[in-house]
């Protein structure tokens, strides 16, 4: 439903089957009208009536949980089926932000028993899980920013310092690809034609100082309150992204175009004006090409 990117928490809402075998619970077809005797969960549970697997989520947030169905088939099958719409956190210290905003995000619920090892538990995924057909039928589910990149299941066995058998752990793994066509034509154009218009300088001539500084000053200043602009909408977080390295990068390549129109300016001053031509001439050429190549190689490199 929802992912909040300043918290690392998402909003899914969900159904969940569980079903495991209890002989103790078999009884006589017809005992119960459709072959299925139903009952409410405070009456299994909190009297103690029936087996409790003790299920938890891991990297709850916020639970909520819509509604609850315990039925026993005759055969001593246990079905309990619940309706979840709780928010969870991002797991392994949340999202990465690395290759933003060409970024994928895992969403995962991971679910454990608090209570038994795998001696009494051992999770494993019903079959339509692994049906070839299952993405496919659910990839329709998008968010405005995002887009389902995949889905995938895993069962693991984890060890636990206070027992001596390992815990079973289920896995639910959705992996969304952000949309990144806002951040290219809001942010990343405007970035560029800052930056190609800071270039400019080149094509000016060393006389004209004051077209050449109040150009330069003014890419530079752009630059610098573009960047506070949009990074009130950016992730917080402690190191830089593709989007925040780009915008790094841009601006020193604008601090380069007012450094060199000083430095042609001054050899023109000391009467080495070819020198100075020849410096605006390669300039035109050097800088574009090496800021293309550095931005190509980024995206490569967080590739």
């Amino acid at each position: 439903d929802e992912i909040n990117e300043e918290l690392g928490v998402y909003s899914l809402d969900f159904f969940l089957w569980f079903e495991w075998q209890d002989d103790r619970l078999k009884y006589e077809d017809g005992k119960f009208e459709g072959n299925k005797a139903n009952f409410l969960i405070d009456e299994v549970w909190e009297q103690d009536r029936c087996w409790d697997p003790v299920i938890e989520f891991l990297n709850l947030f916020d639970l909520n949980i819509i509604e609850q169905s315990y039925r026993v088939l005759s055969n001593g099958r246990v079905r309990y089926i619940q309706r979840n719409k709780s928010k969870f956190k991002a797991m392994n210290g949340g999202f990465d932000y690395h290759r933003f905003p060409f970024d994928r995000q895992t969403l995962s619920i991971t679910i454990e028993s608090l209570k038994w090892d795998n001696e009494n538990i051992v999770f494993k995924w019903a079959k339509e899980m692994k049906d070839p057909t299952f993405e496919a039928r659910y990839s329709n589910y998008e968010l405005p920013d995002w887009d389902l990149y995949s889905f995938e299941t895993k069962i693991s066995d984890i060890d636990s310092p206070e027992d001596p058998n390992p815990f079973s752990r289920a896995t639910c793994e959705i992996v969304m690809e952000r949309k990144a066509g806002f951040y290219l034509w809001k942010i990343c154009l405007p970035l560029f034609l800052l930056v190609f218009l800071s270039w400019s300088v080149f094509f000016l001539s060393p006389e004209d100082i004051e077209a050449q500084l109040t150009l330069s000053v003014t890419t530079v200043l752009a630059i610098v309150t573009f960047s506070i602009l949009i990074n009130q909408d950016l992730p917080k977080i402690s190191y830089l992204s593709i989007l925040d390295l780009w915008l790094v990068i841009s601006f020193v390549f604008c601090v380069i175009s007012a450094l060199e129109s000083g430095v042609s300016r001054i050899y023109f001053i000391k009467g080495k004006k070819a020198l100075g031509y020849k410096i605006d001439y390669y300039s035109r050429i050097v800088v574009p090409i090496s800021y293309v190549s550095i931005m190509i190689s980024l995206y490569f490199f967080y590739s």
